[in-house]
């Protein structure tokens, strides 16, 4: 199957009406604004064929152990409330149901996944998690939190404090993925 590609934006995909069976987006939509989502939903609603689908997959939040119970919402919440930050979007990748369905897609359905990482962590798991952390200690530094969180957070800006996180037994990092999945209604509502 040949592939094509087009350079344009997602507030005005430069395609025809109908003109796909599916959309497939993923890890985006945390990025854009409530406005530009229903935007972009509704440009992808316009270009599928009706009975067609639009997918949408969002990282959503991240559990660290060992760590502060419910350090990473706390870290994600404060994210999202900092000005054009780019979590803003992010708290919102459990809703995105009511998204579809708000832009006039029907039989919407959600799934989620779970991807767990245990120590003793494979090289290239450690490297990922290792930039992972550093950079939400790094974040953490400008984020309004407890004084018990930013403790925790600056901990992992040291590489020393970073690597006896990793290194323990008990570490764990998950990440849940939420798939959502609707359908182009085949006539006008």
């Amino acid at each position: 199957i040949p592939v094509a590609t087009t350079v344009g934006t997602l507030f005005a995909l430069p395609y025809p009406d109908d003109h796909f069976d599916a959309v497939w987006f993923a890890n985006t939509s945390q990025y854009l604004t409530d406005e530009e989502l229903l935007t972009a939903l509704a440009e992808f609603r316009r270009v599928v064929r009706p009975g067609g689908l639009v997918a949408i997959k969002e990282s959503d939040l991240v559990r660290v152990l060992p760590a502060p119970p419910g350090i990473e919402l706390r870290h994600t919440e404060a994210a999202a409330q900092a000005e054009n930050h780019r979590l803003q979007g992010l708290l919102r990748a459990p809703t995105l149901p009511s998204w579809l369905r708000r832009a006039g897609l029907v039989a919407v359905r959600r799934q989620m996944t779970l991807i767990e990482h245990t120590a003793p962590l494979p090289l290239v798991t450690r490297q990922l998690c290792r930039s992972f952390l550093a950079m939400c200690a790094a974040e953490a530094a400008g984020l309004d939190l407890p004084a018990a969180d930013r403790a925790f957070w600056a901990t992992l800006g040291d590489p020393m404090g970073l690597d006896r996180l990793l290194d323990d037994q008990d570490f764990y990092l998950s990440e849940g993925n939420i798939l959502v999945v609707g359908q182009v209604p085949h006539t006008e509502a």
